[in-house]
């Protein structure tokens, strides 16, 4: 290339960046007040979408039996891209909350007789589709390896949870600091502190049916008392088994517990709900239903605990949580309607 092409070339570079940073500017003066004015008349309210059991799973390649008994759960990706895709924008979501299960399973055996454990990454792949912030929590089938011991039945262990929760921390992001872990925000002039937990590790013993790590509790009250004046709630795959106070015929579990003295003080968990009446709402899944009640506990204050029905099981199945400077209000499943609503002092 000669000279005098050389410097032509470099002329209609320099009219090219010029006229990109002209458009800049343009965008910037019609766009960006727009936005500020968005956030600003968003400030006094954070909206969350909950979510909860989406159970997705790819059922290619396993034992025949194991997709037979799991297959009610096999379109549940399409499913979850379509409503990241629509729902979040539409709802003017901040964020979205997922609580537990997530995937059906963490690894099974496949029709060749190996165990196959690619459940976690393919669904990490899906939370790309999610235009706002999302956080989830583990549930029981997070952790769960199916194994078949005959040619008609299989097991269900836990025994890979940690290779299980080693799995999450690599290929989702809310989980890069651990598979428990909070977010603060400020909205107006009241401090939230969203708490995610990790209980999906579930016990036989009649009281609480999960497990959390004696780490995760010191943890935990460090979170509570670390601030006089936040609310906090918590988010949860497994509901506290709580009685139905509200007596609408709706349990959390069958063999429900009484908040009294000796139930709470044989429980460390416990304890801390007991302890910190700045815990306003606790958000679980788990059980399929919609379900809210209040745990009243012997201190004095009470807790709101919702659970929302599984999304695997109907697309429609998810909630909005409104936090406002004054209250919280929580919709009906799939409608914006406000079905219930959480006074603050």
């Amino acid at each position: 290339m000669n000279a005098k092409n050389v410097r032509k070339t470099t002329e209609v570079k320099k009219q090219l960046l010029l006229c990109c940073f002209l458009i800049g500017e343009l965008f910037s003066i019609l766009w960006l007040p727009n936005l500020a004015a968005a956030v600003v008349a968003k400030a006094d309210t954070l909206t969350i979408l909950h979510i909860t059991d989406t159970h997705v799973c790819n059922l290619t390649g396993y034992h025949p039996v194991f997709v037979q008994r799991r297959q009610q759960y096999g379109d549940g990706a399409e499913a979850l891209k379509q409503f990241f895709s629509t729902i979040p924008l539409a709802m003017r979501a901040d964020l979205v909350v997922s609580t537990g299960d997530n995937i059906d399973f963490f690894s099974s055996t496949t029709a060749r007789g190996n165990l196959l454990d690619t459940q976690i990454e393919q669904y990490a792949q899906l939370l790309a589709f999610c235009p706002v912030r999302l956080f989830c929590t583990l549930g029981n089938h997070d952790i769960q390896q199916y194994q078949m011991t005959s040619d008609s039945t299989y097991l269900a262990q836990k025994h890979n949870a940690q290779q299980a929760r080693a799995v999450w921390i690599r290929n989702v992001a809310c989980f890069r600091q651990g598979t428990y872990y909070s977010q603060s925000y400020q909205v107006g002039d009241v401090s939230y502190r969203l708490i995610f937990l990790d209980n999906g590790y579930r016990t036989q013993q009649p009281s609480i049916p999960f497990v959390i790590d004696p780490f995760q509790l010191d943890w935990l009250h460090f979170q509570l008392q670390e601030a006089n004046n936040d609310v906090e709630i918590l988010f949860m795959h497994i509901p506290l088994p709580i009685e139905d106070a509200n007596e609408d015929g709706n349990s959390f579990s069958a063999r429900p517990i009484k908040l009294d003295a000796s139930s709470v003080a044989s429980n460390q968990f416990l304890t801390l709900l007991n302890e910190f009446s700045s815990i306003r709402l606790i958000v679980t899944g788990h059980g399929h239903k919609n379900i809210i009640e209040d745990a009243i506990f012997p201190a004095g204050h009470t807790i709101r605990q919702i659970e929302t029905a599984a999304f695997g099981q109907n697309p429609q199945n998810w909630r909005l949580i409104w936090l406002t400077g004054k209250k919280i209000l929580i919709s009906a499943t799939g409608i914006k309607t406000v079905e219930y609503l959480i006074p603050l002092p």
